[in-house]
């Protein structure tokens, strides 16, 4: 018979229990050892032991004291956010968000810069190596302080490489092996995911989700692409590809040979801004198209929801607009089943007219309505869940 190591196996439970407390530390912010031991159903002496453990380390601190009437007042207990950092990238076709984040998910700062490259000589993973040195310098952040690197690329990506096999529009850098590339240059881990995934993991973290174990996440700026959160986990599918719903016909009728079939070509925030400029550019009377002329400006999501209800041009595409992603929504939300629906990017500058049609449409046409809700953190979605993922990542990684 096997001899089975007993103090193996205690370590084991100690490292899974350490797991479980700051993990709740994480989620909580503060907890007191009474808190920890109820939540987590671990003995008092158990909880004291883990954070002696965790303090020593620097990796938890005291924070204060909760105020009591009579006898001892509990210690509460967090994380030490300036423990590590994580270093989160957003990619874009035309531009990245970078920003560094400590362990409570805040950010220290968040740059927003260009993709200024060119065909037949860009290295991306290059050009993020200079940003995340420019970054940490510029934050006095040294590389050993940082837990991990997490990048957001566009479309379906091999998460071994940090390559894509596709994405919407033209990221020349499909083919590049991020991932590999810069473990060359950082020591700590690479997380490459999904764009989209890290977007409605954010969502999940700060956004407007609150009170829902389950959710889906869309937008629509380039790409036509969801996020989904099935009982407070991201499912990615078989082959990471779940919620790429752009590559789906717009019609049962069509041929999706023809890409100008896919929903990609209908429902993207910057084909229907090119649709209303053909429409007013053709139709003299237009209001909004006077206003772009008078005042040189181009159309956008912005413009559109301000003329959406006193343009009838704007109106007539964006009515229609609406009832094609209602549409979209609706057979969505048939095979997923989901109670919330949370829309981001450059769709929220449509505003609450619009949003409120189209709850009304869904509301009507739907079996099992969602609720419909524009995104509160915007363009920032996919900066929190990289730092999300690298703050869990590294807490499960503590020994």
């Amino acid at each position: 018979m096997k001899k089975i190591d007993i103090s193996q196996n205690q370590e084991l439970v100690r490292l899974r229990n350490q797991k479980r407390v700051l993990f709740q530390l994480s989620e909580n912010k503060m907890m007191t050892i009474r808190s920890l031991s109820e939540t987590l159903d671990l003995s008092a002496p158990t909880i004291i032991s883990i954070l002696d453990h965790l303090i020593k380390m620097q990796l938890v601190k005291e924070c204060g004291q909760i105020s009591t009437k009579v006898g001892r007042k509990p210690v509460l207990y967090s994380i030490n956010e300036k423990y590590k950092r994580i270093i989160a990238i957003d990619l874009g076709q035309n531009n990245m968000f970078i920003g560094v984040s400590d362990l409570n998910c805040e950010f220290e700062e968040i740059i927003e810069e260009p993709l200024n490259y060119k065909e037949n000589d860009f290295s991306l993973s290059d050009y993020l190596t200079k940003a995340i040195e420019n970054l940490l310098k510029k934050n006095a952040v040294s590389l050993e302080d940082v837990a991990s690197i997490v990048i957001g690329n566009v479309g379906i990506v091999d998460e071994k490489t940090g390559s894509i096999s596709y994405a919407a529009g033209t990221a020349i850098w499909s083919s590049q092996p991020i991932k590999l590339h810069l473990k060359e240059k950082f020591s700590c881990p690479i997380i490459v995911k999904n764009d989209v995934n890290l977007s409605t993991i954010g969502e999940r973290k700060s956004g407007n989700t609150q009170g829902f174990n389950s959710f889906a996440f869309f937008r629509f700026d380039v790409g036509v692409k969801a996020g989904i959160v099935i009982d407070n986990k991201l499912y990615e599918g078989h082959d990471g590809a779940a919620g790429e719903i752009g590559f789906a016909s717009s019609s049962m009728y069509k041929d999706l040979s023809s890409f100008n079939n896919r929903i990609e070509e209908e429902l993207t925030i910057k084909n229907v801004c090119a649709t209303v400029y053909d429409e007013i550019k053709n139709n003299g009377n237009s209001t909004i198209f006077r206003y772009i002329q008078k005042n040189n400006k181009s159309i956008n999501a912005k413009l559109l929801g301000d003329y959406y209800l006193t343009d009838t041009v704007v109106n007539k595409i964006l009515s229609d607009y609406l009832i094609r992603l209602g549409n979209l929504i609706i057979i969505f939300v048939s095979i997923m089943n989901v109670p919330l629906v949370i829309l981001g990017g450059d769709i929220v500058n449509f505003g609450e007219e619009f949003l409120i049609n189209l709850q009304k449409y869904i509301d009507k046409n739907c079996f099992y309505p969602p609720q419909i809700r524009y995104s509160t953190i915007k363009e920032h979605s996919g900066l929190i869940g990289g730092a999300s993922i690298g703050i869990d990542a590294f807490l499960s990684s503590v020994h």
